[in-house]
């Protein structure tokens, strides 16, 4: 009764536990309950063990609750989630791992949830909303997004309610943050200084959103241009149907086998084979490893020759 922390503390190294029971009287050794009873006293162990692993696992979902979830591909959603976090006071986790193992545990957050992501072809990414969709959100019922682009979120707003109805969930707004282009499949990314600039004249809106969302205030509406609807919907089709592709990536004989660009894909897509990367098919795009790589031995077929490589410079 009673086993105490430290012999807790000392067991939970044990790789395995032997419970010697006493089943005898002898009224020179003591019972702390006065007779012996081997099914009462290895009740009360188990009840002993028990209760800990629930304290520990309380503890650990504890931990675990979080309010801000983000994907980056080269930093710029993970900076905004960054920043937000400071201002709500909640830490940031990233979806990277989750959707690289298929992970569709269920989260848990008793405060409004945050989804950063960036824009791919005027919509969240689909790996990421996806993986939304199949992930049970437990807790607070309410959804900010924080989406950065390179310029335009088109109809992004209406896909993201629409993911909200989904899952009866509440749509509480969609903020635009314009940081530094990183596709470089198609355009070209800003040297440092520019894109430190860039970065700098995103942060008021970043910390505005943050703060409505600490307050629990709706996001304003984003303004739109006429073609956002069309940009949203059959842009974004034809462009996944036509353009997310991995065949014209390959790796130069600058590579150096890091193995880099395999570790940061967030779809484990790429493997070594002979030292060299090998993309396999399932790409969504994200540029991670080709801006990531540190001797800029990946290129998008010629596409992306002698175009600057983007990553975030503040994560």
């Amino acid at each position: 009764e009673g086993l105490g922390n430290k012999f807790l503390s000392n067991i939970r190294e044990c790789d395995a536990i032997v419970h010697v029971v006493r089943c005898f009287d002898d009224p020179n050794v003591v019972h702390v309950n006065g007779n012996a009873d081997p099914a009462r006293d290895i009740e009360t162990i188990d009840i002993e063990l028990v209760l800990s692993d629930l304290e520990i696992m309380e503890k650990r979902v504890e931990r675990t609750r979080e309010m801000i979830l983000f994907f980056t591909g080269t930093g710029n959603s993970e900076y905004a989630a960054r920043r937000i976090g400071r201002i709500t006071g909640e830490t940031p986790v990233s979806l990277v791992n989750r959707i690289r193992s298929g992970d569709t545990s269920p989260l848990e957050s008793e405060t409004p949830w945050v989804i950063c992501a960036p824009i791919y072809a005027w919509q969240m990414p689909r790996i990421v909303r996806d993986h939304i969709a199949a992930t049970e959100l437990r807790g607070s019922r309410d959804v900010y997004f924080v989406l950065t682009c390179g310029g335009d979120t088109g109809n992004a707003d209406k896909y993201a309610r629409r993911l909200c109805e989904s899952k009866g969930l509440n749509f509480r707004g969609l903020a635009r943050v314009v940081m530094p282009e990183n596709y470089i499949a198609m355009f070209s990314a800003p040297n440092e200084e520019e894109a430190r600039r860039i970065i700098e004249k995103a942060v008021p809106g970043i910390d505005g959103a943050a703060e409505l969302i600490k307050e629990g205030r709706d996001l304003p509406p984003v303004k739109k241009s006429p073609l956002a609807g069309f940009l949203s919907a059959a842009v974004n089709k034809g462009f996944y149907a036509s353009a997310i592709r991995d065949k014209d990536f390959f790796a130069t004989d600058a590579c150096i086998s890091c193995g880099l660009c395999a570790e940061v894909c967030p779809l484990g897509n790429i493997e070594l084979r002979d030292g060299r990367p090998v993309w396999k098919g399932n790409c969504t795009q994200c540029m991670s490893c080709i801006c990531r790589c540190p001797v800029k031995a990946i290129e998008f077929g010629k596409k992306s020759a002698g175009k600057p490589r983007y990553i975030c410079p503040d994560v």
